[in-house]
């Protein structure tokens, strides 16, 4: 493992996340109270996971059918020329980035002070 203690990890995948998530509990680390973590890709199974894994969301369809018709059309002019492509992606916002344990401190201070 990693010598320092970091505060997050962003994994390239919500699978890894999924792994990983269960890797450090089993060494007694706490996920989101003592390391954030966040995926990437949006599967299914972040919404059912202990905790919820928070992700980013990218749009599959779409980049399916831009790199589609990039092929269709280099087959039909017979360019080879490189683009670009930016697309949005969107954050999908659960537990494992611990979150809801800042918005619950947050409401629990108002609470509080009210």
């Amino acid at each position: 493992m990693l010598e320092a203690n970091p505060t997050a990890i962003f994994a390239f995948h919500d699978l890894t996340v999924a792994k990983l998530i269960s890797y450090l509990v089993g060494k007694g680390i706490r996920v989101p109270e003592d390391i954030a973590i966040i995926g990437f890709d949006d599967e299914e199974f972040c919404r059912f996971f202990d905790p919820p894994i928070t992700t980013v969301r990218q749009p599959l369809r779409q980049m399916g059918k831009i790199a589609a018709q990039a092929l269709i059309e280099r087959r039909l002019d017979g360019s080879g020329g490189v683009f670009q492509q930016v697309l949005s992606v969107r954050l999908i916002v659960r537990e494992s980035c611990g979150a809801e344990l800042a918005w619950r401190k947050t409401i629990d201070s108002e609470l509080v002070q009210s």
